[in-house]
C-alpha cells in the first residue's frame, strides 16, 4: 500500500463544532479537543491522527471494512472507522435520489453490503465561498471553514475517518466523512 506524503492539497474537514461535541463523548475527548487545530491540511491530518488514536484507544475505532461489516452484522458495532478508500464510484442512491458515493460492495453469508457515503454532504461550497469573500473584504479575518470541497476533484482514491452508521432495512453501512485526506486521482 502506498504512503502518501500530504502533498496533496485536497482534503475535507466537518466543522470543528462537530468534532468537538463527538469527542465530548469520549473518555480523554475534551482535553484532546482543546489542543487540536484544522486551520490547514496539515494541521488537520495531524489532528485526524490524534483523533484516531484517541478513539482506538477507545475500542470505537475500525480500521477495515470487513471489521466493519463484521462488526455490525455480530451486533458489535465499532462507531467509527479510518480506512482508504479506493476504486470510488460515484452514483446516484437508488434509496434517495441523492448523489452518493458507493465505495465497495461486500458479501457476508449471502448479503451484500454496500458502504456510502453521501457526497451530498461535501458538495455545498457556499460557506467556503462566503468565508473566503468575507476575508477578502476583513483585513485579520480569519475564516472559520475548515476544509475544501472535492466534488471537483475527481477524486478515485482517499484516507478517510468517519462516523458509521448500520442501516439494516438495505444491509449497509453509511458514513459522516468527519476528515478526508489524500485525495488521490484528481483531475
Amino acid at each position: 500500500m502506498p504512503v502518501y506524503t500530504g502533498e496533496n492539497p485536497y482534503y475535507y474537514c466537518i466543522s470543528e463544532e462537530y468534532i468537538k461535541s463527538m469527542l465530548s463523548k469520549v473518555i480523554g475527548g475534551n482535553a484532546l479537543s482543546s489542543s487540536l487545530s484544522f486551520k490547514d491540511k496539515e494541521n488537520c491530518v495531524r489532528s485526524k491522527q490524534q483523533i484516531e488514536t484517541l478513539l482506538a484507544a477507545n475500542n470505537l475505532l475500525c480500521s477495515s471494512w470487513w471489521g466493519a461489516i463484521e462488526s455490525f452484522i455480530c451486533n458489535k458495532p465499532f462507531e467509527f472507522i479510518s480506512a482508504n478508500l479506493s476504486d470510488v464510484e460515484y452514483h446516484f442512491d437508488r434509496f434517495t435520489g441523492w448523489p452518493a458515493v458507493f465505495v465497495s460492495k461486500y458479501k457476508y453469508c449471502f448479503k451484500k453490503i454496500d458502504i456510502v457515503f453521501y457526497y451530498l454532504l461535501l458538495i455545498n461550497d457556499a460557506k467556503r465561498k462566503a468565508e473566503l469573500k468575507r476575508a477578502e473584504r476583513e483585513p485579520g479575518y480569519e475564516s472559520r471553514y475548515r476544509g475544501t470541497a472535492i466534488e471537483n476533484a475527481g477524486a478515485t482514491e482517499f484516507e478517510l475517518l468517519a462516523k458509521m452508521m448500520w442501516d439494516s432495512e438495505n444491509d449497509r453501512i453509511i458514513l459522516t466523512p468527519i476528515i478526508i485526506s489524500d485525495v488521490r486521482g484528481t483531475r
